[in-house]
């Protein structure tokens, strides 16, 4: 039996084929013991960004602490809460920080866990409100041009591996 496929056109089964396709799943390991969910939880909470030595000029690198692994995709209630630097965002006018990941990263011969957001928090900058249209064009694009370079930090970030652990 033919069946349509998204743009509409017929589909019939002497067209279709199954290919396998190879993936790589990444475990993050201790030892040789899969990290658990409880594992995971105890890994200490730190923010890769040291925000005090934070420049944002595009042609600045960002201040990191340590070297970032990559993300695990594993959340529960409330933690999120645990980046403080984003509170005073939500507290004001942006309540939304956007996507959000779980990065493990290494600093020294320790890991971390911090979670990052789609957005730089908007209070360091003196960013209390906003953008509004009646702000000079000068300040708009600053503002543009932060969020662009801090978009592509964040590409970097979500381009990581994702770590995978055990239930």
């Amino acid at each position: 039996m033919a069946k349509h496929g998204a743009n509409g056109q017929l589909i019939t089964p002497q067209e279709a084929t199954i290919s396998t396709a190879q993936v790589e799943i990444q475990v993050l390991r201790v030892g040789h013991k899969h990290v658990t969910q409880a594992m995971f939880r105890q890994l200490p909470y730190r923010e890769i960004v040291d925000w005090w030595r934070f420049a944002w000029k595009p042609e600045d690198e960002v201040p990191l602490e340590g070297r970032p692994w990559g993300y695990v995709n594993y959340w529960w209630a409330g933690n999120d809460l645990e980046n403080t630097t984003y509170l005073d965002d939500r507290r004001m006018l942006f309540p939304n920080p956007g996507a959000r990941l779980h990065l493990v990263w290494q600093a020294q011969e320790r890991l971390y866990r911090d979670i990052v957001f789609e957005t730089i928090p908007q209070h360091l900058f003196g960013y209390d409100r906003p953008l509004r249209d009646y702000e000079t064009p000068p300040l708009q694009a600053c503002r543009r041009e932060v969020a662009l370079w801090w978009f592509g930090v964040w590409e970097q970030w979500r381009a990581l591996p994702q770590l995978y652990i055990a239930v």
